[in-house]
């Protein structure tokens, strides 16, 4: 569907992973005057299953986001952490795919140049 803005909210990582807990996994953390950016997807059923299973310790939460082509709000479900740590920091692996996905879907060069700057675990 889209490039997509949710106000109140800030890409954040500290989601800890897992196999590695000094690494943080990307999450959206609730900061009122905070703005991110991301990409909406239409999916099949089978598709939302994939994605419940593949990371855990996320939960899916209704929100509001207004997609860049039609410049309408609409509501879709993203994933939260359930738990949380301070002072993680991403993987650059993680870093890079965010970038990519950012880069490839066209979102705000203000928000790419964000993400580029972001230290990593390494």
């Amino acid at each position: 569907m889209g490039a997509a803005k949710l106000n109140g909210f800030a890409l954040t990582f500290n989601k800890p992973n897992m196999k590695n807990r000094q690494e943080g996994l990307p999450n959206l953390t609730a900061e009122e005057e905070s703005t991110t950016h991301g990409v909406v997807f239409e999916l099949e059923d089978k598709q939302v299953e994939n994605l419940d299973g593949y990371f855990g310790g996320y939960q899916k939460k209704n929100i509001k986001v207004h997609l860049r082509k039609t410049h309408e709000d609409i509501e879709v479900f993203a994933y939260f952490a359930r738990r949380t740590k301070d002072a993680l920091k991403p993987s650059p692996q993680i870093r890079a795919l965010c970038i990519q996905g950012a880069e490839e879907n066209s979102l705000p060069r203000d928000f790419v140049e964000i993400l580029m700057h972001l230290p990593t675990t390494e």
